[in-house]
């Protein structure tokens, strides 16, 4: 899948949308990310979404956001509760999709100009 609407940073957009890896700017990414408007942040630590905790996230410190997106890879999964209750807390609305869905709702809501952040799965 190519994408094209972009209004954000050249580094920092999503290009395109593989099974198995991203294109952010000009450079494929093939493992877990944080992805907002200002960097990326790689998540090595990460090889499933399954992996993913209120603790994890807590101890993350990323930046103010309104929305987070969880791209879950090619399957859409449910997470735990204790992570719908985190982001509730802090009044973040939390979006869980296949990653590809996940790309292009990232993508929209940034050329909106909201505060967005993306985990993806590639």
């Amino acid at each position: 899948m190519q994408i094209i609407e972009d209004k954000q940073p050249q580094n920092y957009s999503i290009k395109e949308c593989l099974l198995g890896k991203i294109l952010i700017g000009k450079n494929w990414i093939s493992s877990p990310f944080f992805l907002y408007s200002e960097g990326i942040i790689k998540l090595n630590d990460l090889s499933s979404p399954n992996q993913l905790t209120s603790e994890y996230f807590n101890n993350l410190n990323l930046p103010l956001i309104e929305t987070i997106i969880i791209g879950t890879n090619i399957e859409n999964i449910f997470l735990p509760k204790d992570i719908y209750e985190y982001w509730q807390k802090k009044h973040v609305g939390l979006e869980i999709m296949k990653t590809d869905s996940a790309c292009r709702t990232y993508i929209i809501l940034n050329s909106e100009g909201r505060k967005t952040g993306g985990i993806f799965f590639p």
